[in-house]
């Protein structure tokens, strides 16, 4: 096969890897942090810092306890709207608020409650004991548990295909220069999903299917990553920019020393 060709072909299937390969550790990212509930007991104090969910929560406690206190449920709704907001209280609610995310993102349909033994914390007072178990109306919304279905699916075949195109473009035997255009596309690419999957998505277009409350925790979730997130676009983004100047010197030093190559190939030939 000629090199042309062959550069030809092999820049075809690398591209094709890095568009793929990018997708996959995009969605990877997305599962690991705003699908993943088992992150949300580590990220409910985030969660809380959205008052629209304390106040959910502050209104089925206070509804809950307020005939058994004796108090003003609008009281007691500030009283535990205020605690959800402590360190205390998102460690409390923490359990809490991974039932609503599984039930949120269509991967759990059990109902959600909280107990009276979180709510004598977050009220104050011991008679909240004997209240029995609130329910916790969230809903489940399509559009997040349909991002979930595809992200099983999506991410295990993505990286496999972008594994089994890489191998064919490595056995076409591409140059130097070629490979180095592979990996700043990979790495381009895997810059630019991350901040997509990775925030753009879960906090900014998936909540738009919702106008429930609820709908934040992902958004709430997103922001937790967020810093590191941005750290590793960054850092893979000016990688993958390295690789592609390195690309260009090398296609620079490889039409240099064509010439050279071939007049030297011309004389051996004559001789």
């Amino acid at each position: 096969m000629m090199a042309p060709v062959r550069n030809s072909l092999s820049g075809l299937l690398f591209g094709a890897a890095a568009a793929l390969g990018s997708l996959a550790l995009g969605g990877a990212w997305l599962q690991l942090t705003s699908f993943s509930t088992g992150r949300s007991n580590d990220t409910s104090h985030q969660v809380l810092s959205d008052t629209a969910i304390r106040n959910e929560i502050a209104v089925v406690v206070a509804q809950a306890t307020a005939p058994t206190l004796g108090q003003n449920p609008a009281l007691v709704q500030q009283v535990v709207a205020a605690g959800a907001a402590t360190g205390e209280g998102s460690d409390l609610l923490a359990g809490v608020i991974a039932e609503a995310h599984a039930h949120l993102i269509g991967e759990s349909t059990k109902p959600v409650f909280i107990t009276a033994e979180q709510m004598v914390p977050l009220v104050g007072n011991q008679l909240a004991a004997t209240v029995a178990p609130a329910g916790i109306a969230v809903p489940t919304v399509g559009a997040m548990s349909t991002t979930r279905q595809i992200l099983n699916w999506l991410v295990p075949i993505s990286g496999a295909a972008a594994t089994l195109l890489l191998f064919a473009g490595f056995a076409t035997r591409p140059n130097r220069a070629e490979q180095l255009r592979a990996l700043s596309m990979l790495m381009l690419g895997t810059a630019l999903m991350l901040v997509i999957f990775g925030f753009i998505l879960p906090a900014l277009i998936l909540p738009l299917f919702s106008d429930d409350p609820w709908a934040a925790i992902l958004p709430g979730m997103a922001r937790d990553t967020l810093g590191r997130l941005m750290l590793a676009a960054a850092c893979i983004g000016l990688g993958g920019v390295a690789c592609y100047a390195a690309a260009a010197a090398t296609r620079r030093r490889d039409r240099w020393s064509q010439p050279i190559r071939t007049r030297y190939t011309e004389q051996r030939r004559w001789s």
